[in-house]
């Protein structure tokens, strides 16, 4: 039976529920005041990249995970585009920024989020202003990664990635006298979005 897949307010409703009663740093809704701008600002990017925008916290802030998202209908590249922008246990802050520097829709989202969380940055300099300084060099080390992509040099290291991460990727080579399950077609579908997401970074303007 195919999976129904969620709307946009589907996605959003989703978000509100799952963030529901946290607040940002600043004491106000969390669905308010950051998921919500971050989301209007990838708005002009496409209903998936504005779908990344309300999810992009969920795995890191909430009980859900990737496969609870794709069972509840979110499509795929918008799961794979969050999942490229939660940060995974023990993870240092530079690995995540180049992990979700590889996923096209994911780095979209990071920058979205980057830009408004430096944005807020004047508000807590008033009451923490050694806290907002450390943040404010954290964040434009990660913009600076991110923004790398848009150069040949950037693009080229990038492309060199993922074409090993699809090389070395268990589903490479698929036997083809074995009938797949359904993890099977999941992994496959995650070995073709490699492809694509090659297919992105080669298309990027110079």
């Amino acid at each position: 039976m195919a999976r129904s897949t969620l709307t946009l307010d589907g996605v959003r409703t989703l978000a509100r529920e799952a963030h529901a009663g946290q607040v940002d740093k600043q004491g106000r809704d969390y669905f308010v005041a950051h998921l919500d701008p971050i989301a209007a600002s990838l708005r002009k990017f496409g209903d998936h990249a504005e779908m990344a925008g309300y999810l992009h916290d969920i795995i890191e802030d909430t009980e859900m995970d990737e496969f609870t998202l794709l069972r509840a209908g979110v499509p795929f590249s918008v799961v794979r585009a969050v999942a490229a922008v939660s940060k995974r246990e023990g993870e240092p802050y530079e690995q995540l920024i180049r992990r979700a520097a590889l996923d096209p829709l994911g780095r979209l989202v990071k920058l979205a989020d980057n830009a408004h969380n430096l944005a807020e940055l004047d508000a807590l300099a008033e009451t923490d202003p050694e806290t907002a300084e450390r943040l404010h060099k954290k964040y434009t080390t990660a913009r600076e990664i991110l923004l790398s992509v848009g150069s040949p040099e950037g693009r080229a290291w990038m492309i060199s990635a993922l074409q090993e991460m699809e090389h070395n990727h268990p589903r490479a080579t698929p036997d083809p006298d074995h009938w797949p399950s359904r993890d099977d077609l999941d992994e496959m579908e995650s070995l073709a979005a490699f492809r694509d997401q090659i297919v992105a970074l080669e298309a990027y303007d110079v």
